[in-house]
């Protein structure tokens, strides 16, 4: 390994081998990550997507409930829709949980 430098002015050539080159070398200190950026838009738009997703959350679940108390009022005041001798067993008869799954997931398609 031929080495000129200016310590070395009056040497020809320089026998040297590595003894260490662990993290504190050059390459490595390069080599490292780059922080994440972000801008202060950026951060606010994440904070109003987050808010306005639990705002739909939160509407989807009141209209649900709303829609499940009106379909069960329904069977009892709706005499037009419902005559005294024609019963649908299968569509009066739902649960309530039922009933409020179903309607979450027709909010979510109506809001979103």
């Amino acid at each position: 390994m031929l080495l000129r430098g200016s310590s070395l002015r009056n040497t020809d050539w320089i026998i040297g081998f590595v003894v260490y080159s662990g993290h504190q070398t050059k390459i490595m200190m390069n080599s490292a990550n780059s922080r994440f950026k972000m801008s202060s838009i950026e951060k606010g738009t994440n904070k109003q997507i987050i808010f306005i997703f639990i705002a739909q959350i939160f509407m989807c679940i009141i209209c649900s409930v709303i829609l499940t108390i009106m379909q069960k009022n329904a069977v009892d005041n709706a005499w037009y829709i419902y005559p005294k001798g024609i019963s649908n067993d299968k569509e009066i008869d739902r649960s309530v949980g039922f009933l409020l799954f179903r309607g979450i997931g027709v909010w979510v398609l109506c809001f979103v």
